[in-house]
């Protein structure tokens, strides 16, 4: 994360002039995500506006399927939002995970250079399921078994459902409520139930899952209090590493005005990449 320092001349009102220093913190932009929509589009969306000849120039961008298949060759590329881009491309293999790689030579309105410039997409499969009047369900031993007319489903599922991105994982882990250790003090100790986060997924895996940012809830913005986040936070993102997602995260907290967090997480993957995801204001969340 870098800063940018601005030297801000007081006024006179009656005695010597004072000069101080405001400061403002800034991440480089990167590409935030890709989505494709079918198999010869894909919308790239970036962290801010960005801007750039070569945004438009097909030649500078890359889609590649990152485990193998058919080659794929970028024709066209439209400015659609100041924060994204939509290529149009040969035909991809469905169901296949694919790379965009966004031009190096963009930059934020501001001017800071582009940072991170890829994201991976899941293209649709080349033909979704249909949602049937009389669904079926299997047994244990793989048979069928009629559920009957009518059914309720829960959620209509279909094969282009789009996978999460790793944003969204960050998030989840994040603002999912970890069970608290037994010596948490907690925020609220009524009712006759005292809820002390987890889900019941936790009672089979062994693990604890999300993280303890909950606990701050009723806590003022202090020092101890920023640096309980990020602790609360590498622990919420472990898995990442234990898992083989990543080789290292790290957290940088800092206070945001009276009453705010801001953290910055740089998330170093293990083929070499590394993406940055900045929250101005953690603390409102929490």
């Amino acid at each position: 994360m870098a800063e940018i320092w601005h030297g801000v001349e007081g006024e006179n009102i009656g005695g010597p002039v004072v000069h101080y220093l405001v400061y403002w913190p800034w991440v480089a932009p990167f590409v935030a995500s890709a989505t494709a929509p079918d198999l010869v589009t894909v919308v790239v969306t970036f962290s801010e506006p960005m801007v750039g000849a070569d945004l438009t120039d097909p030649l500078e961008w890359a889609v590649v399927p990152i485990l193998g298949g058919s080659a794929v060759t970028v024709l066209a590329a439209a400015h659609t939002a100041t924060d994204e881009v939509t290529l149009t491309v040969t035909a991809m293999d469905p169901d296949t995970i694919h790379r965009a790689t966004a031009p190096s030579n963009i930059t934020s309105l501001s001017g800071v250079p582009i940072a991170g410039r890829v994201a991976d997409c899941l293209t649709p499969a080349a033909a979704a399921e249909t949602e049937s009047g009389n669904p079926w369900a299997v047994a244990g031993d793989g048979s069928p078994v009629d559920l009957g007319v009518p059914f309720f489903d829960l959620v209509s599922w279909n094969a282009s459902q789009p996978s999460a991105s790793l944003r969204d994982a960050v998030w989840m882990s994040l603002h999912s409520d970890r069970r608290a250790a037994d010596d948490d003090a907690l925020p609220d100790t009524g009712g006759d139930l005292v809820y002390r986060g987890g889900w019941w997924a936790d009672t089979y895996s062994g693990e604890k899952f999300g993280s303890r940012l909950w606990l701050l809830r009723r806590s003022a913005v202090t020092s101890e209090a920023i640096n309980q986040t990020r602790e609360y936070a590498i622990e919420a993102l472990q898995w990442m590493i234990d898992g083989g997602l990543a080789v290292r995260v790290d957290v940088i907290t800092e206070r945001r005005g009276i009453d705010g967090v801001a953290m910055a997480i740089t998330i170093y993957r293990v083929d070499g990449r590394t993406e940055t995801i900045r929250y101005d204001d953690l603390w409102e969340v929490v």
